[in-house]
């Protein structure tokens, strides 16, 4: 492809970039955020939180909060803590709710305590066999004393 060829080309490209973004009164892109545009997703794909943590310590922290929420049916945490625990206590209780043996199996190779199992399954996965969804609650308790962090309360409805 010749010079004239690539700069018509890039024309022809800014042209359609300013009838698809409305920019008509003499506002253009620039060329950069055209690269961006063609490279990048438009979200990123981050669907947890790190909490500063390598992956060992914040999946045993998250093990602990888990176990510790069906032995006491309410623990108090952090709110983003307890947004992630929120999201594996509702697979739990779903996977108590199919009572089967596999299910029973997966719950234990997440949750530290038999006990814990134990109460998962007999006690409450019934409870919630007619609910579909959203089996724990996050009532907010204020900050906490020494770092301002937003503390909850997290509890099986």
């Amino acid at each position: 492809m010749l010079n004239s060829e690539k700069v018509r080309s890039k024309e022809f490209a800014w042209e359609e970039v300013n009838r698809r973004f409305h920019l008509h009164n003499g506002n253009k892109l620039c060329l950069s955020f055209i690269s961006r545009l063609s490279r990048c997703n438009p979200a990123p794909s981050m669907s947890h939180r790190k909490f500063s943590r390598k992956t060992g310590p914040r999946r045993a922290l998250l093990r602990n909060l888990v176990t510790s929420l069906f032995i006491a049916e309410q623990i108090e945490t952090t709110e983003a803590k307890a947004k992630e625990v929120n999201r594996i206590a509702d697979r739990m209780v779903s996977l108590a709710k199919q009572g089967d043996l596999h299910a029973r199996r997966q719950a234990l190779a997440y949750m530290l305590d038999e006990n814990a199992v134990t109460k998962l399954f007999e006690k409450i996965g019934p409870r919630y066999e007619d609910r579909s969804g959203g089996f724990t609650r996050i009532i907010k308790k204020g900050p906490r004393r020494g770092d301002s962090a937003p503390m909850v309360f997290l509890e099986l409805v």
